[in-house]
């Protein structure tokens, strides 16, 4: 079972779980690669890695966040975890939260992730609407605002999201049912 330090908004995964991501990471990319999908212009995405960080850090965040993760293969459409929330990760502790223009509007996740000992951290979140308030910049890749980890919102304010739009969900769901 993954060992989760709440306090510290840490998951550490086990051997286990990890070949579970990195199965689903290896898929995505054979996946994307099939489809001859456009990888963008960020790093070079010549091989699985990006993909299996991604698989371990959207795990990583339904373990955080206490939502289900649908490890989902080819549909890209899909937000990552509990059907509410976007995930990105970065290797860099200090990395920033990237949000591209197109990007739909969503709690986006940073969760930092240090793959060589399964440990992943909760770095904050932001609705898309408003890292896109922060400017664009293009000398990194594809076009995107980066957003520094100092003006992301908490765990805890993520987790008050979700509760209010989780009831919100419930009650349309009654005032339909009730008709």
């Amino acid at each position: 079972m993954s060992d989760v330090i709440a306090d510290d908004d840490v998951v550490l995964l086990t051997p286990y779980e990890s070949r579970m991501c990195a199965w689903v990471g290896k898929q995505r990319f054979a996946n994307a690669e099939r489809l001859n999908r456009d990888p963008g212009l960020g790093p070079p995405h010549v091989s699985d890695e990006m993909h299996i960080r991604g698989a371990h850090c959207e795990y990583a965040a339904s373990l955080l966040l206490n939502r289900y993760w649908r490890p989902s293969i080819g549909k890209i459409d899909n937000l990552d975890v509990g059907g509410l929330v976007e995930i990105r990760s970065t290797v860099l502790e200090t990395g920033r939260l990237i949000v591209k223009p197109a990007d739909d509007d969503a709690p986006f996740v940073l969760i930092v992730a240090d793959m060589e000992r399964l440990r992943f951290r909760f770095a904050g979140w932001m609705f898309a609407r408003d890292a896109k308030a922060w400017p664009l910049l293009t000398e990194f890749g594809d076009p995107a605002h980066f957003v520094e980890q100092s003006a992301l919102s908490t765990r805890s304010e993520l987790l008050a999201w979700l509760r209010e739009a989780e009831m919100e969900e419930m009650m349309q769901f009654a005032r339909e049912t009730l008709k």
